[in-house]
């Protein structure tokens, strides 16, 4: 078996830093994560080993996940949804794309938010915090892959300064899909209207307008094609955008990223090609195509808008690459 499957059985850790996003679930997050907390604490996690911190602003989590890492933490806790995840994530390495802060630092994830996408590729438990807390009692700690990204900014600077790097835990989207991510951070639904339902609500509204625009990829070196495409992922994980199972034959320890095209199908089809998302069996349908390897470059003469994790971050032109089993994650 390769290096980056290793398991283990997780074992204590001398000190831990919980990064909560209290935005998160509708700002339930914190009420969480205190419950969660004392209930790992009666079972003896250790009360000691626990610090907390809040998160304020976008890309807080990030340095708040690197100071950690520099203080000698060895277990990072984020509790919040996909795009605390990958902002956490990100804060694992040394900044501009450098190298693990910590190698053998641990991530954990309890999963508080919208669409909770990398809980269903890991297959966790939700709610209620007495299941999430049997889990990490007892959860294993294996080495997986993160994706990592080097897009274009928005910014009005010069070229060299419109580059940024980043990495991503679960999916990376272009074009409708970012815009859908978009549409779900600025709507005001109320807190019993389900993250799927919100997903859904958000790609019908931006399906009507949008425009196909063109987008020609390059896998492993080789061209893949030219194509008018409604959206791409890269993806890591298996679902995004609350629920689509986007890339069924992604697994997190494979050493490759999952492209996957949905092209300019006609709008009468969208009940059909939904319906074959959700359930993941959308790959044989003449408007998609899907593509494995460890680097990716995504170009377009349009701007299309890129995410990671379900957070805006850029555009093209983009390059993807996995980095396998740089991560030691505990679920």
């Amino acid at each position: 078996m390769p290096p980056h499957r290793f398991f283990a059985r997780a074992s204590a850790f001398s000190r831990t830093r919980a990064i909560v996003n209290p935005a998160a679930d509708d700002g339930d997050a914190p009420r969480k994560w205190t419950r969660l907390q004392r209930r790992l604490e009666a079972a003896g996690d250790g009360a000691h080993r626990f610090e907390t911190r809040h998160t304020s602003t976008p890309r807080h989590a990030t340095r708040l996940t690197r100071q950690a890492l520099r203080d000698g933490c060895d277990r990072i806790l984020a509790v919040g949804g996909d795009g605390t995840f990958g902002e956490v994530v990100d804060g694992f390495f040394a900044e501009d794309g450098g190298p693990p802060i910590n190698p053998e630092a641990v991530f954990t994830p309890v999963a508080c938010g919208t669409g909770e996408d990398f809980r269903r590729t890991t297959g966790a438990p939700g709610a209620p915090v007495a299941a999430v807390a049997h889990r990490l009692r007892r959860a294993d700690v294996r080495r997986v892959d993160v994706g990592r990204a080097c897009f274009t900014t928005d910014a009005d600077r010069t070229d060299a300064d419109r580059k940024r790097t980043r990495h991503f835990l679960n999916v990376a989207s272009l074009g409708m899909g970012a815009d859908v991510s978009r549409r779900v951070h600025a709507s005001n639904a109320p807190a019993w209207v389900s993250g799927r339902l919100r997903f859904l609500w958000a790609i019908v509204r931006v399906i009507r307008d949008y425009r196909c625009r063109p987008v020609t990829l390059t896998v492993d070196g080789q061209p893949a094609g030219c194509y008018r495409m409604r959206s791409i992922a890269v993806a890591n994980g298996r679902f995004y955008g609350g629920g689509l199972e986007i890339a069924p034959r992604a697994a997190l320890d494979d050493g490759r990223l999952d492209a996957i095209v949905v092209g300019d199908f006609s709008l009468i089809r969208f009940p059909h090609y939904m319906r074959k998302l959700y359930a993941g069996a959308h790959l044989p349908l003449d408007k998609v195509a899907a593509f494995r390897g460890e680097t990716l470059t995504a170009e377009s003469p349009d701007v299309v808008p890129l995410d990671l994790d379900g957070e805006p971050v850029g555009r093209l032109p983009a390059t993807f690459e996995v980095l396998p089993g740089v991560l030691r994650l505990q679920h």
